[in-house]
């Protein structure tokens, strides 16, 4: 059943957690909005596993970046070479660029995770924030920010999403 008022997905409560309406008032899922709900809860389960997949990919990268920028493999002298440095093409700045990503990315993705997987509000918004940034890592994280944008926009999708939480 789902709630009249809000349309919050009903079990066995005799009022609506989400709006305090009583259960009387609820009307009946019919079979294909049932079967719209949990295919897109399926899809919700599997984007929340994909995002954190993502984070742990990004953390692992920036942590191979890490090690390698240690053992010296990055081909950079020091923070001294090369002198004089190019105008606008300052290699230092690019290198901070792509840490400061790397960081985004990975907070994005963990929150995009997390968000879906508590169905919170803010879930789609941070989530959409979290595809777009994802978009400039190629091929992973365009074919993930990709996916995403298409299967959680939309006003068909933002309805799923605030039925099914």
């Amino acid at each position: 059943m789902v709630c009249a008022g809000c349309g919050q997905v009903l079990t066995k409560e005799t009022v609506c957690p989400r709006c305090g309406i009583p259960v009387k008032a609820a009307r009946r899922l019919g079979a294909s909005e049932a079967a719209a709900l949990y295919q897109f809860g399926r899809r919700i389960r599997r984007l929340q596993q994909f995002w954190f997949l993502f984070a742990g990919l990004n953390v692992a990268l920036g942590v191979a970046g890490l090690i390698m920028v240690q053992m010296g493999l990055s081909h950079q002298v020091g923070l001294w070479e090369p002198w004089p440095h190019p105008p606008l093409i300052d290699w230092t700045f690019l290198g901070g660029s792509g840490w400061a990503l790397l960081i985004t990315r990975s907070v994005f993705a963990l929150a995009a995770g997390i968000g879906l997987r508590e169905r919170v509000e803010w879930a789609r918004l941070v989530t959409g924030t979290a595809a777009i940034v994802a978009l400039t890592q190629f091929p992973i994280g365009l074919l993930l920010g990709a996916y995403t944008l298409v299967k959680l926009l939309g006003k068909r999708n933002a309805e799923l999403f605030r039925n099914s939480s």
